[in-house]
């Protein structure tokens, strides 16, 4: 796994990828611990990595609304599902979990999705 870091408004953010894409952006100031190990390798020679941080400083100065950067998910089918469901939602719009557990064919899921979402790898790019 290949990833970087970079300052933001919010505070410190690590994002990383795999072979298939963007795989993780976390928040370094975050209650929730970021499990690492040695085969990690911080790089800011990675093409994808550099994109990355290019849209990130753009978002966050206002001059992007939404993300164009090959993702890579990791969960079970109904989280990606979700997660999928969750980029499609309009830049500034909320939606409810249960409509977002209506839009993806399962109405009464709402607390599986409201589970989906907190366990979202990819915060900010997929909100």
């Amino acid at each position: 796994m290949r990833y970087d870091t970079m300052n933001s408004k919010l505070g410190p953010i690590l994002f990383s990828r795999d072979d298939n894409g963007i795989n993780r952006v976390h928040f370094l100031n975050s209650s929730k611990p970021l499990p690492r190990d040695e085969s990690w390798q911080q790089t800011s020679q990675d093409p994808l990595l550099q994109e990355t941080c290019r849209q990130l400083k753009a978002y966050f100065s206002g001059k992007r609304r939404e993300f164009s950067l090959p993702l890579s998910f990791d969960g079970t089918d109904f989280q990606i599902r979700v997660w999928k469901t969750l980029i499609t939602i309009p830049y500034g719009s909320t939606w409810s979990y249960k409509e977002l557990a209506s839009a993806i064919g399962n109405p009464a899921a709402c607390r599986a999705v409201g589970n989906a979402n907190g366990k979202n790898k990819l915060s900010i790019i997929v909100p």
